[in-house]
């Protein structure tokens, strides 16, 4: 009789603790949810810091082409010009149909 009691209280020492175990991996798995969130955020908001870097080196390259003595780098500008103008067209024409 005397070690059924013991198991019990064994059994019920041993739920607690796992009680008290799963308590605190769920509290920690919701803090590692939450800086997970975070970071996803950060790193989206980099993505977009990124492409916006991106851009402006492209407008300053094609500036710099622009003011270039270098027939080179001139033809490379009118280039790109000419491709913006044919994105332009585009984009007119999509909103025209």
């Amino acid at each position: 009789m005397k070690s059924v009691i013991n198991y019990i209280t064994e059994l019920k020492l041993k739920t607690k603790k796992l009680s008290e175990n799963y308590k605190e991996l769920k509290k920690k798995n919701s803090i590692l949810l939450s800086d997970n969130k975070k970071s996803y955020n950060t790193i989206e908001k980099l993505k977009y810091e990124i492409e916006s870097l991106k851009k402006k080196i492209d407008i300053a390259n094609f500036a710099q082409g622009l003011d270039s003595n270098d027939s080179e780098t001139s033809m490379i500008a009118r280039k790109r010009i000419n491709k913006l103008i044919r994105e332009i067209n585009n984009c007119i024409s999509m909103l025209n149909e």
